[in-house]
């Protein structure tokens, strides 16, 4: 039996660190010809883990970055690679591009003026920004930010993209938007079009799950749609004759907040039965291409998501606003499928929805940048979600903060805590629940001095009413 069916009673396991968090090393290496920024972590389990993201001024082929080429990871105790599958298709190789369709859409390898640079470079936290002009009508561009986040003691790599249509008529374009594409042989198989997987989910207003999946004959498949969902997610996953492998993206807000999944297929929602969606209606593009018989992923959305100010979101219930500013962000998760970290990831975001976050010290954010690099507010669901960071944020009071998680139901999963207004000079001493806390043992902290903001990673998960961090200078 599949760990995915399992879910329900792993997710109840919490997480365990293993060793030491270190700090994280930065360095610059050609991969594939391609000049790149390398940052290399330690994962939840010890694990070294790397990304090797494309420089916008060291792509090949005039294109411009801003994708990762190759990701390192362990399965177990074996070192896995997944490497770009370029296939003659450069234009989208890579994990993480930001993909569109529509109207002079062009994606960031394609992009004008663009350039990648580290936004936070610190001892356990990072973020690296893409940062460009995407091809629109009438000569026009749509601005195209992507964002990169990696934390020590996490395996996740966050990925937030924003859309910049300011430029741009209501309605001049109508883009969908399909990233983070993976054209990326993410389990070092040597094989991607042909690659063998053992079944598919994804999760837009509802869940959709392969119950017997056939490879390549999307019609033998059978599935199952009835259950509702909250928080938008696709995955494919490899049992373990095929490598005990899964890739999975899951979104940082709720489905009726920020939705996903697009065109129309939700006709079948809340039933089963068999055979695929038609390629062009898959509400997640994932393989359905390639005959459903690949490791291609590739998120969706509806026309219009980018673009239009009213355009129609999946299920023709209700319209949303893609102009002149659209975006969203995801956890990237490559890891053992048996370990389930892609469900883990989804509860742990239902359970964001489920917390109320407090300070007795210090300031909860109410509110912050509804998109990567863009300036428009939003007010945070719930206080304190930053949900482009994937952080809980809070302002400091002279360098100090106390803050408490009531989490209702489920656990957070190694939450990353952002205490803005920090100016001091010096790491803070860190307790939780009155019990003092070992740095790299229980938590990752990072300054950015430049923008007076510490960030914390607890190494534990959260669950009930009492949950209080302090931070003292």
């Amino acid at each position: 039996m599949h760990a995915h069916i399992l879910a329900s009673a792993l997710l109840l396991a919490p997480c365990v660190f293993l060793a030491r968090a270190q700090a994280m090393t930065y360095s610059e290496e050609k991969v594939n010809g391609k000049t790149c920024d390398v940052v290399a972590w330690t994962d939840d389990h010890g694990k070294k883990r790397t990304v090797a993201l494309v420089r916008a001024d060291g792509d090949v082929k005039n294109f411009k970055g801003g994708y990762i080429e190759r990701y390192t990871y362990f399965v177990g105790e074996k070192e896995t690679t997944g490497m770009a599958w370029n296939q003659s298709q450069e234009s989208v190789s890579g994990l993480g591009c930001a993909v569109n369709h529509g109207k002079g859409a062009r994606g960031n390898k394609r992009a004008s003026d663009a350039s990648t640079s580290f936004v936070l470079k610190g001892e356990r936290h990072c973020v690296w920004r893409f940062k460009g002009g995407c091809g629109g009508a009438n000569g026009k561009t749509v601005g195209l930010t992507i964002d990169y986040a990696i934390s020590e003691g996490r395996k996740g790599v966050l990925w937030s993209v924003s859309y910049d249509c300011s430029k741009l008529d209501d309605g001049e374009i109508g883009w969908d938007a399909r990233g983070p594409y993976v054209q990326f042989d993410w389990d070092h198989d040597g094989r991607f079009y042909d690659g063998k997987i053992s079944g598919i989910r994804w999760g837009d207003r509802y869940k959709f799950k392969t119950v017997n999946y056939v490879f390549g004959q999307p019609a033998e498949c059978t599935w199952d749609y009835t259950e509702p969902n909250t928080i938008p997610y696709m995955l494919l996953w490899k049992d373990a004759a095929l490598g005990d492998i899964e890739l999975g993206m899951v979104q940082t807000q709720p489905w009726d907040v920020q939705d996903a999944g697009g065109y129309w297929w939700f006709d079948h929602w809340k039933q089963t039965g068999k055979g695929m969606p038609v390629n062009w209606n898959c509400p997640y593009q994932l393989n359905a291409y390639e005959n459903y018989s690949s490791e291609k992923m590739a998120w969706g959305t509806n026309y219009g998501y980018v673009g239009n100010a009213n355009y129609e979101v999946l299920g023709a219930s209700k319209k949303a606003k893609g102009h002149p500013h659209q975006g969203y962000a995801v956890e990237i998760l490559l890891n053992r499928a048996s370990e389930a970290l892609v469900d883990r990831t989804i509860a742990g975001m239902e359970a964001v929805q489920q917390t109320k976050f407090t300070a007795s010290r210090g300031t909860v954010a109410a509110q912050g940048p509804r998109y990567a690099g863009l300036d428009p507010v939003f007010a945070y669901v719930p206080a304190g979600w930053n949900h482009v960071r994937a952080a809980w944020t809070l302002a400091a009071q002279e360098n100090a903060a106390q803050a408490n998680f009531a989490v209702a139901k489920g656990a957070l999963c190694r939450p990353i805590l952002a205490v803005t207004n920090y100016a001091a000079a010096a790491l803070p001493r860190v307790a939780f629940n009155g019990q003092a806390l070992k740095a790299d043992e229980d938590y990752a902290a990072s300054l950015d001095a430049a923008n007076r903001t510490l960030y914390l990673t607890l190494f534990r998960d959260l669950s009930g009413e009492k949950n209080e961090l302090s931070v003292e200078p």
